[in-house]
Parts: C-alpha cells; sequence; structure tokens
C-alpha cells in the first residue's frame, strides 16, 4: 500500500479527472468513460497495479461507476417525467442479452 503522501495528490488529482469527466459527459453527451478509462489506467498504474488485466480493470472500474450512477439518474429524469417506460419494457430484453453476449465475448478476448 502506498503511503498516505503518495495517495493525497492522486485523490485530489482524480477528484479534477472526475469533474472534467462530468462536465465532458454533460456537454458533449458523451459517456464519461471517454475521460475515466484513461485516467484509470495512469493512476493504478501510477499506484504500482498493473499486469495485462490492468486495461480490463480499467473499464471494469468505469462500469462499476454507471451501476451507482444510472439508478439516479433514471430517477431524476423520471421525476421530470423524460422516461418512457413502455420503450424499457421492450428493449430490456436485448438490453440483457446484449451485456450477457458482451461478457461472453469479453471473457474469450486476450487483454
Amino acid at each position: 500500500m502506498p503511503e498516505i503522501s503518495a495517495l493525497l495528490p492522486m485523490v485530489a488529482l482524480l477528484v479534477v479527472i472526475g469533474a472534467f469527466a462530468g462536465v465532458v459527459a454533460g456537454l458533449l453527451g458523451v459517456g464519461g468513460g471517454i475521460v475515466l478509462v484513461p485516467a484509470f489506467f495512469y493512476a493504478f498504474n501510477h499506484l504500482g497495479y498493473g499486469g495485462p488485466q490492468l486495461m480490463q480493470i480499467c473499464v471494469a472500474t468505469s462500469l462499476a461507476t454507471i451501476v451507482v450512477t444510472s439508478p439516479r439518474s433514471v430517477a431524476s429524469h423520471h421525476k421530470k417525467g423524460a422516461v418512457d417506460w413502455q420503450m424499457l419494457r421492450d428493449w430490456a430484453p436485448f438490453i440483457v442479452g446484449g451485456a450477457l453476449a458482451g461478457t461472453l465475448v469479453a471473457a474469450l478476448v486476450k487483454s
């Protein structure tokens, strides 16, 4: 485990990167992962974590943030009446199927 003196600047950097990712996502309508995945790669590499699975860890970390933020986003949009629940129900089987297929393909692909 790195010392606290090394971690504090990294935490500050990650806060700035998170804010930048939020602004980019909000202004341009792109996912924050376009900023977060490379930032996680740099941060984990800097902290001494490496190996052939590092990029997969970075992508997984970015996806984990989506698991946390998506329900809140849906709830916020629902309060404004901006969620088409019927469309979500219609697309749900394809969303689940795509997630499962993506998981299977990702398990077969080398880093």
